[in-house]
């Protein structure tokens, strides 16, 4: 299943302009949720510290891991925050990134998983290497990590 969400959103990808990639602009958004200090951008403190926070209200059952239907349930909130459109796509998005963290194939991550996949994430999207993820690179998100896993 993983395979073929991938080769979907490769095929969408390869047909489409980075910022086209549907739902990439709605996720750079929800991930600017973390930017503490308004500058449109995250910092190597911001994002750890939202990725931290993030894990913690994703994972609503506090269990220690975040599953797919916790990953479905954020619908509500990213469409109460960033609007239907958000709603529809982004969480289809985060359960594609999430996959790729997951290590021990248990359609489920734990603590470890996430942390982990997070900071190797913050590193695949600084293009820059300046340790800062601008609003451009944010929303290559998409692609960057469909890049990363079809290597």
């Amino acid at each position: 299943m993983k395979r073929i969400a991938l080769a979907l959103l490769s095929a969408t990808i390869a047909s489409s302009a980075p910022a086209a990639v549907p739902g990439a602009e709605e996720l750079a958004d929800v991930i600017l949720t973390m930017d503490a200090s308004g500058d449109d951008a995250l910092d190597r403190t911001e994002y750890r510290d939202g990725t931290d926070d993030g894990f913690y209200e994703i994972d609503r059952d506090h269990d220690g891991k975040i599953t797919p239907t916790e990953i479905d349930a954020l619908g509500g909130l990213i469409g109460q925050e960033q609007g239907s459109v958000a709603a529809a796509v982004v969480p289809s998005l985060i359960k594609l990134v999430l996959a790729t963290m997951d290590k021990d194939g248990d359609k489920a991550l734990s603590r470890e998983e996430y942390s982990n996949g997070a900071q190797a994430l913050f590193t695949l999207l600084d293009a820059d290497s300046n340790a800062v993820l601008s609003r451009a690179e944010l929303t290559s998100l998409p692609t960057r990590l469909v890049k990363a896993v079809v290597k």
